[in-house]
């Protein structure tokens, strides 16, 4: 599964903003907040990711549980 995650850069964690079935869900999606916040992709620290575990919107994703697709 693919997640939007809200990446601090202070920590390896990352917050789960939302969960997409496909790749082209997850970037239009991508593609709808940057554009709701008014900024570019690396000024948003909004970043998909693929996991393995089921996650929900608000959980925290560690470096070990998923694997930073862009």
């Amino acid at each position: 599964m693919y997640a939007l995650i809200y990446q601090n850069n202070h920590t390896a964690e990352r917050e789960v903003i939302s969960v997409h079935a496909s790749r082209k869900d997850s970037e239009r999606n991508l593609a709808k907040r940057q554009k709701e916040l008014n900024k570019d992709e690396w000024e948003c620290s909004t970043r998909i990711v693929w996991t393995d575990k089921p996650v929900q919107p608000g959980d925290i994703v560690g470096n070990k549980e998923s694997l930073v697709w862009r």
